[in-house]
């Protein structure tokens, strides 16, 4: 969901998520899918009895020094994510149209310049950002936006592959885990027709002034073609750690590999991420608990890691946390195209 320039900084996220259990017998009942596949939507987010007394996943990031894997100093920041329904039918039981905000951080809102530096409202509450917001309908979820400066709420990166809403095609929503593409692979194809794979906004580095002018300004970067495969199931191959009951908790995961700068679109990709949901037994969903991202320097299949963040804890927002807006649902996103 990065660009290059910005893996590093995704690396330093945590991650606590929000809503139900990942196959067909989903807890909560968002869309109706056939024998065998999965709710990619309901599959990627924390089931909502958890989220509804504020639990949240967290953990560490690593780099890779080429031998193994080394803990960075900075430990990952709580992340939640918020599910905003815009439009459900069926008496609300079928989600069909909608958008997923998923902060990553928790920071004073910027509120334009004073002295030539940006000046923040005042903290407590604290405001939703960086972010992830995606956004879904019945077939697809779709990637949308981005952060682009960790620490600026103005300025974020637009995922655009021809749709008028600016996004690009992740997974569909019903999928048969590693089925050999017949559901699990999508290939978005790069510029040709006057759009792009990925389109980046971002706010003037020279004058920005952390106010809707900000919005205005835009930059396009082609990402060639990208490849998005929901792979094979992986039984009991997680282990997560619930730390209020201090109790071991064996995970079930579903990757989905994004590859992206490729040279066609089945292979001579330069770029992956591969994001790890999990649920358990009992189908209780805990979202994204890993995700890793790998290059490819000559493009020929072969991968070296580079970046990984591990959420394999399960912790719960205190009830300050959440009056101060951390742990919260309040997103700040001035720049908002929908």
């Amino acid at each position: 969901m990065k660009s290059p320039r910005t893996i590093m900084q995704f690396a330093l996220v945590a991650v606590a998520l929000a809503l139900t259990a990942a196959p067909a017998s989903a807890s909560q009942y968002t869309t109706t899918c056939g024998s065998g596949q999965y709710d990619m939507l309901s599959l990627m987010f924390m089931q909502d009895s958890y989220t509804a007394v504020n639990y949240y996943v967290y953990g560490d990031a690593y780099t890779w020094n080429g031998t193994g894997w080394t803990l960075n100093s900075s430990p990952l920041v709580e992340h939640t994510d918020v599910v905003d329904v815009t439009t459900s039918h069926d008496n609300g039981t079928i989600w069909d149209t909608g958008k997923i905000n998923s902060v990553k951080d928790y920071q004073g809102q910027p509120d334009g310049l004073s002295g030539g530096q940006p000046k923040y409202y005042p903290l407590p509450p604290y405001w939703g950002y960086p972010w992830d917001i995606n956004l879904f309908d019945d077939n697809y979820v779709y990637l949308w936006i981005t952060e682009n400066i960790w620490g600026d709420a103005y300025s974020y990166k637009a995922f655009n592959n021809g749709s008028s809403n600016n996004s690009m095609m992740f997974t569909r929503r019903c999928v048969v885990p590693g089925d050999d593409g017949t559901t699990s692979v999508l290939v978005d194809s790069p510029e040709g027709d006057g759009t792009n794979t990925t389109e980046y906004f971002t706010v003037p580095s020279a004058t920005p002034t952390y106010t809707s002018s900000d919005c205005n300004t835009s930059t396009k970067q082609d990402l060639d073609y990208a490849i998005v495969t929901v792979e094979a199931e992986q039984p009991s191959s997680y282990t997560l750690t619930n730390t209020l009951t201090n109790e071991n908790v064996s995970l079930n995961i579903i990757p989905v590999s994004y590859q992206y700068t490729c040279t066609s679109g089945t292979g001579g990709c330069k770029y992956q991420e591969v994001y790890e949901y999990g649920y358990d037994a009992n189908n209780n969903n805990y979202g994204l608990v890993q995700w890793t991202y790998y290059e490819s320097p000559s493009q020929n299949g072969s991968w070296t890691p580079v970046s990984m963040s591990v959420f394999n804890n399960l912790g719960q927002w205190s009830s300050t946390d959440v009056s101060n807006g951390e742990g919260g649902t309040d997103v700040s996103f001035p720049c908002n195209p929908i």
